[in-house]
């Protein structure tokens, strides 16, 4: 039995990264790993390709299904896995050669969840995420319900499946795995902060091992109605999780800060977005909906504005006003200024 299980969701990668994604995988310098690829559905040339790479090494198991999203793969990739610890990697993402080696201290000293550094790779650069919470000791006890806030927190780079090794015994024991529901990226934020709230010991290593590749032309990117919609049903999820199981105010207050970053990201980069194929009349409408939605209203109405960068205290109040106008205009010059960089 591996060590350690990777598990790779993939659904339409392209051939180039498909096969980094997986090269990286094969020639880890700990060899004693299991590769989990779940082909959700993909193309025959993608699925073709995973099959290669399990025709050449034993270690590589493709199981083809119909595609159900994100979240179902991942939980078909773990039912199907069988290592004491496992890791999720994106089909189009990559991951430093000695990545699984970098963990091997850390795999005896009962701990649930081992955090490393993502790196963000683009056309233009490669650079790293911050770490903030960066630590020799670990995190245990109360402290993990700390992190589990952050998680939350848009800036603290923890809220990915990715990135991160689990110790399997750890999952079992309170039915861990993705909503199959979510998707838009919200799953796995969901995820992590479930898991994060159960843990009783976490370590974040000051190691970079993970390539996120950024794509300015995905669905994160530039969200659509659809997806917009899919992460608020997502964090109603998180606030009935911290309902149930009486999470402290200031988690929530945290959501809301959440929410709020949320609600810029879709006016900006969304509804006003200068690709947005809607007409302004349009886009208006659907703004001034998404606006009176429940949550949102909750959100706006909870929030301190003036813990904002004066930018988004900017945009809020233009939103709150309905200045949709200038948050078009604010759109448009952010996209060229982004082109031109």
């Amino acid at each position: 039995m591996a060590l350690i299980s990777i598990l790779v969701p993939v659904y339409n990668v392209p051939e180039q990264y498909l096969k980094r994604c997986l090269n990286s995988l094969k020639n880890q310098t700990f060899s004693d790993i299991e590769i989990i690829i779940v082909d959700d559905g993909s193309e025959k040339s993608c699925g073709e390709m995973c099959d290669k790479f399990a025709q050449k090494d034993s270690r590589f198991t493709v199981i083809h299904k119909k595609n159900q999203g994100l979240s179902s793969a991942r939980n078909t990739a773990y039912e199907n896995s069988h290592a004491q610890w496992v890791m999720f990697v994106d089909g189009d993402d990559w991951m430093e050669l000695d990545t699984c080696r970098q963990m091997l201290t850390y795999l005896n000293q009962q701990i649930d969840i081992i955090v490393f550094g993502i790196y963000r790779d683009s056309k233009k650069s490669t650079c790293k995420y911050q770490m903030p919470y960066y630590r020799k000791e670990a995190y245990t006890g109360e402290e993990c319900k700390k992190l589990r806030n952050k998680i939350l927190d848009y800036t603290s780079c923890l809220s990915t499946a990715y990135a991160k090794l689990y110790q399997r015994n750890f999952l079992d024991r309170y039915c861990l795995q993705h909503d199959p529901e979510l998707k838009s990226g919200i799953e796995g934020i969901e995820f992590t902060y479930r898991v994060f709230d159960r843990a009783k010991k976490i370590i974040i290593l000051p190691y970079y091992g993970y390539h996120y590749i950024f794509n300015e032309t995905s669905l994160s990117a530039r969200p659509t109605e659809k997806s917009n919609r899919l992460i608020l049903s997502g964090v109603r999820k998180i606030k009935l999780y911290m309902e149930e199981n009486r999470h402290e105010k200031q988690a929530l207050n945290l959501l809301y800060q959440r929410i709020i970053y949320l609600i810029l990201a879709t006016a900006t980069r969304s509804y006003f977005n200068p690709y947005c194929k809607y007409k302004f009349s349009q886009r208006k409408q659907k703004m001034l909906d998404f606006l009176k939605d429940d949550l949102v209203e909750e959100a706006l109405n909870n929030v301190d504005i003036s813990l904002y960068s004066v930018k988004n205290r900017v945009l809020l109040k233009l939103l709150i006003k309905h200045r949709f106008f200038l948050i078009y205009i604010y759109a448009i010059l952010g996209n060229m200024y982004h082109h031109f960089k």
